[in-house]
Order: C-alpha cells, then structure tokens, then sequence
C-alpha cells in the first residue's frame, strides 16, 4: 500500500508541477481539493524517505534528474511538494524556489508532507518577526493576558475587544502567513491575517494541531506550537453571531464551513483539541 500510495503521490505532484491534469481525479469538481488535505492528514503520512526513494528510481526521462544525485532529488522533491501544499494559504512568487521565498534550508530534515507544511507555516512566521521586530506577536498576546495556557485565560471576543477601544484590522495572509497575528506597537491595534474556513481548511488546522501533540515540543529542537497557540486565541475571539459578524465585516474570518453555530463548534473543538497537548 505504501509503494502505490507513494508513486501516485510522485505522479501527482509531477503533473501539479507541469499543470497536467489528473483526468483521473476530476471525476468530481471536489476531489483534487479533497485530496491535497487528504495529503496533509496526520494518519495519512508516509515516511519522506520512501518518497525520496521512489523518485530515485521513478523519475521521468524529462525530469532532468536521471543523472542527478539523491541529494537534488530530494531538493527537487521538497520544491515540489512545497509548491503543491501552500497552494491554497497563499501565492508563492514564480520562478523562485519556495524554500528561498521562505528561507528554509532546502537540506532540513523531513518527517513527512504534514512536517514539511508545519514547518512553512513556522519559517513564513519567522520571517514576518524578522520585518516586525517592535510588534507583539502571536505568543505575547497571550502572555498578555498574564496567564498560560495551562490555566483559564481572560481573553475578550472580538465584540468585546472593540467595544473596549481595540482596533481589529485585517492584514492579507501572503505578508506573514496565517500565525501572523501581532499587536502593533500603537497597543490598540490588534492585526489577524483572514482566515478560510471550508471543508477543505478546517481539517487542515485540525491536524496541524494535532501534530504539534504528538511531535512535542522544547522550543529548542522544535520549533514552538504555533498552531495551539493561534487556536486558542481564536476559540476567545469567536464566542458568539457577534464576533462572526464582526470579524466577516473585517474581511478576516470567511466561512464557508456553515452556519454561525456550526463554525463556533469548531473554534470550541480546536481549543479542546490544543488543551489535550497540556
């Protein structure tokens, strides 16, 4: 099962890379969306060595790998597989190599697919401290709040934050990737990249979370959980139809996941899912 799972992903993401179609996969308008985040489930994961093993020796004559040694190979492999993933968070610059545009070393180690979009996510944040270096960052607004995450924190709605003087502005998630959520420096303007929410996307941050639980996490050989934090800072902003309404009117939260009790659920669902980790 693992072989033929695995050249079906090789042949995907080289026809992805081509723009060839899957003829195969368009027997339905769903199912080249369904299986991208089929690709990045938790219990889906095939090691990324097998992967680099079964490029080794099924590379395309066209490739321009034959004569190449693993180590392009599997550079060639985290392009691609890069380059397919992001594809709906946001828009890679053409002609540069993803790793370049997110100054992730092209050489770093790779567990497997939903590794490789963990760390993406981590590294475009990363770069986003790098051009706001006096702002306040995901992790501080909740130090904030004086409290960890161990404990019941006092975080306002969305409403509430505005109706206490807070400024919410939208910033698009190309800039810094969606963990890009910063106090500016002015204290009264909290800045929270849009969010997607359809049946594609919600797994999606289900199972990065879930990753960041059962990977564990130092801060030294992990990078920190980014996900659990930004999904408990969420799960606050969105209480009530209020903060909805709200946060759609800003153009930050879009959902196309379903009604207003529905998508508050899920926010519920994902704090939960982040407590399991404490």
């Amino acid at each position: 099962m693992m072989f033929l799972d695995g050249c079906f992903i090789i042949k995907h993401l080289y026809n992805y890379v081509l723009g060839s179609d899957d003829k195969e996969l368009h027997q339905s308008v769903w199912v080249p969306a369904q299986l991208r985040t089929d690709l990045c489930l938790l219990e889906n994961q095939i090691p990324f060595a097998v992967l680099v093993a079964l490029l080794d020796h099924l590379a395309p004559w066209n490739f321009r790998l034959r004569d190449a040694d693993k180590t392009t190979k599997r550079r060639r492999l985290v392009e691609m597989a890069l380059w397919y993933m992001l594809n709906v968070w946001w828009t890679l610059p053409a002609g540069k190599p993803p790793t370049a545009e997110l100054k992730m070393a092209a050489d770093m180690p790779v567990d497997h697919f939903l590794h490789l979009l963990h760390e993406a996510h981590c590294s475009k944040h990363r770069v986003a401290q790098e051009r706001h270096e006096k702002d306040d960052r995901l992790r501080r607004c909740l130090d904030a709040a004086g409290d960890s995450l161990t404990k019941e924190l006092n975080i306002a709605s969305a409403a509430e934050l505005t109706a206490l003087g807070i400024r919410i502005k939208m910033v698009e998630p190309e800039l810094g990737g969606l963990l890009d959520v910063r106090f500016r420096k002015d204290r009264v303007t909290l800045e929270i990249p849009s969010l997607y929410v359809e049946q594609t996307s919600a797994p999606l941050l289900q199972n990065l979370i879930a990753y960041e639980q059962q990977r564990g996490t130092d801060g030294i050989t992990y990078p920190p959980d980014y996900f659990t934090t930004y999904a408990f800072l969420i799960s606050h902003l969105v209480r009530t139809w209020e903060d909805i309404t709200l946060l759609q009117e800003l153009r930050i939260l879009h959902n196309n996941f379903g009604s207003d009790v529905k998508i508050i659920e899920y926010f519920k669902n994902l704090c939960v899912l982040a407590q399991l980790k404490r």
